[in-house]
C-alpha cells in the first residue's frame, strides 16, 4: 500500500477498475438512480473517496481490506472532518455492498471489518 498522500496529487492517475468498479457502479445505480444534479453531487462524493482508497489499496477487493486498512488511510487526512468523511464514504459503500450481497459479499468480506461495521 502506498504509504505517502502522492496519490492526492492532482496530476497521478486516480482511477477504479476490476471488482472495485463494479462495486461503485452497483452502489451509484441502487442508491442513485436519478440523475439529477443534487443526486450526482452527493454521489461523487462517494465516488471520490472510494477512487483514491482504491488507489492507496492498490487496487484490492475492497471486500478484503481490513479495518486498519481504513484507519490507516483516513489518519493521512490531517483535516479530522475530512478523515471523518472518507471513513463513512468507504463504510457506507461497504455496508451497501453486504446488505445487498452484491457479488456475494457476505461471503467475502473481512470479518473483523464486518463486525466493526455492525
Amino acid at each position: 500500500m502506498k504509504k505517502n498522500m502522492e496519490f492526492w496529487d492532482k496530476k497521478s492517475a486516480v482511477s477504479i477498475s476490476g471488482i472495485n468498479k463494479y462495486y461503485l457502479e452497483s452502489f451509484k445505480d441502487h442508491q442513485y438512480p436519478n440523475k439529477d444534479k443534487k443526486s450526482m453531487l452527493a454521489y461523487n462524493n462517494y465516488k471520490s473517496a472510494i477512487q483514491r482508497f482504491n488507489n492507496y489499496i492498490d487496487n484490492k477487493d475492497i471486500l478484503t481490506i481490513t479495518p486498519n486498512d481504513i484507519k490507516k488511510y483516513a489518519e493521512q487526512h490531517t483535516n479530522p472532518t475530512t478523515a471523518k468523511n472518507q471513513r463513512n464514504f468507504i463504510r457506507g459503500v461497504i455496508i451497501f455492498l453486504v446488505k445487498n450481497n452484491v457479488m456475494k459479499a457476505k461471503s467475502k468480506v473481512n470479518k473483523d471489518l464486518l463486525i466493526e461495521l455492525i
